[in-house]
């Protein structure tokens, strides 16, 4: 899988400034401006990192990541997820939207789908250990092959802008349990699918 070291920085945009009061000048203040960002991933470039036996085409596709989608904007931070081909008769599907602080702390929001259940967690990336959030979001849209998540922002302290990427893992297990086959791929990361915390050795961040 190549490295992908271009994390960049996602970045909510504020309104100018008023000094003079709408009564006075007449004037409103534009309302802050979401940033919205859609990159592509390569096609068919997921690692396979278990395997027993031959992968399944179904589960290769269904965690190939071809774009990610991230919204900052309107409180919250938003992530799409579109694979090749989503697979929901997976034994357990796991879906990263990872991101990094302008003062480095890393966290993971966690889709999870497994034999009909939905979990999903919001992670300190470092300890590993879960973070309240109320309003925390994860759905599958399965028409459009796409997985999503959202959360606000307040959950992470507020940030002005992150650096973020993501991960999908499908894990197919065998009839008597044995596990067949685990495939992975990440967006935006820097190739190290085994890995949280990838960031870490991402370009600096934007500032616009």
């Amino acid at each position: 899988m190549p490295v992908r070291r271009a994390l960049v920085a996602l970045v909510t945009a504020t309104a100018t400034a008023v000094v003079a009061t709408a009564a006075t000048l007449g004037a409103t203040v534009a309302p802050a401006q979401a940033e919205v960002e859609t990159v592509r991933d390569s096609a068919r470039d997921a690692e396979t990192r278990l395997l027993i036996g031959e992968v399944p085409a179904r589960v290769a596709a269904g965690a190939d990541i071809r774009a990610l989608r991230a919204e900052h904007g309107g409180g919250r931070l938003s992530f799409a997820v579109r694979v090749a081909d989503l697979y929901r008769g997976a034994t357990r599907t796991v879906v990263d939207a990872e991101i990094m602080l302008p003062n480095e702390r890393e966290y993971v929001a966690r889709l999870e789908v497994a034999e009909g259940t939905r979990t999903v967690t919001l992670l300190d990336a470092r300890r590993f250990e879960p973070v309240p959030c109320d309003g925390l979001t994860g759905r599958v849209a399965g028409a459009d092959d796409r997985y999503l998540l959202s959360f606000p922002r307040a959950c992470v302290f507020n940030p002005r802008e992150v650096r973020y990427g993501a991960k999908v893992t499908v894990t197919e297990v065998g009839p008597e349990g044995s596990e067949v086959a685990e495939i992975a791929d990440d967006a935006r990361l820097d190739g190290r699918v085994d890995e949280l915390g990838a960031a870490k050795g991402a370009d600096p961040l934007v500032n616009n």
